[in-house]
């Protein structure tokens, strides 16, 4: 009895360094708005129904590794988790990435701004652009899936198993290709629309350079890009939740 509860108790702590250090940077559970108790408390009831069921479904006799393999296997499992956990975080960079790109775009990248979830500045476009795709996962329940995502990584990642390195290459730099081409595909409109905008611009002041051109058609740039803006929005977070939850699943 000594024996299976030990067995239980460092399994629950092993799981305990993978679902916290995922939650330290998956999206929609690792927001600083969320209380610091409330997050310990959810990661120590996953890691508890987790370990559970990696007991009861695999002959793991933990307390028989020497202090040498449990050291080993607490590291491996925290890099398992802060590494899914910033796996998931692409997604939202790759949302402030095209916010920034589009800001600058249509003129409001000057305005200052404080960014809800990270202690950087960012513009106040990015701000909203990051808050609703973090609301968004919350609404669709993908953070939901996100731990039940967590949960299958142990078919892949066993406990006491060596992380393979060149499969966490293969994974990074495979979401990295396809969080960028997601960044470059919700900017692409202002991208355009900023080229366009700026040689029109250019070739009306150099038609007439006793008129200020520049200065004076900086309303209607900007108010033609929120024209834009509000017009792409809706298939901006339609494309990001597609993305999010196609990876999960």
């Amino acid at each position: 009895m000594t024996a299976e509860l030990l067995n239980w108790a460092i399994a629950v702590f092993l799981v305990f360094c993978r679902v916290g250090g995922c939650m330290m940077h998956a999206p929609g559970l690792s927001g600083q708005r969320i209380p610091m108790q409330f997050r310990l408390l959810l990661a120590v009831g996953l890691s508890v129904e987790l370990g559970t069921l990696i007991v009861n479904e695999r002959d793991h006799q933990l307390f028989s590794w020497s202090a040498d393999q449990k050291l080993i296997a607490i590291i491996v499992e925290l890099f398992a988790g802060i590494f899914i956990g910033m796996l998931a975080r692409l997604f939202i960079v790759s949302v402030q990435f095209a916010a920034t790109a589009a800001a600058a775009s249509i003129g409001l990248a000057g305005i200052p701004g404080v960014q809800l979830d990270a202690e950087e500045s960012g513009s106040p476009l990015s701000t909203l652009a990051s808050l609703t795709a973090v609301t968004l996962i919350v609404i669709l329940d993908l953070h939901a899936e996100m731990i039940r995502a967590l949960a299958d990584s142990y078919s892949m990642l066993p406990i006491g198993d060596p992380l393979s390195i060149g499969w966490a290459s293969s994974s990074l730099l495979d979401l990295l290709s396809g969080t960028t081409m997601l960044a470059l595909r919700l900017a692409a409109p202002f991208l355009v629309y900023g080229i366009v905008a700026n040689v029109a611009v250019g070739l009306a002041n150099k038609f007439s350079p006793q008129v200020t051109v520049y200065h004076s058609t900086t309303g209607i740039v900007m108010m033609t890009g929120l024209i834009l803006l509000w017009l792409a929005i809706p298939e901006w977070f339609r494309a990001f939740s597609e993305e999010y939850r196609a990876w999960l699943l």
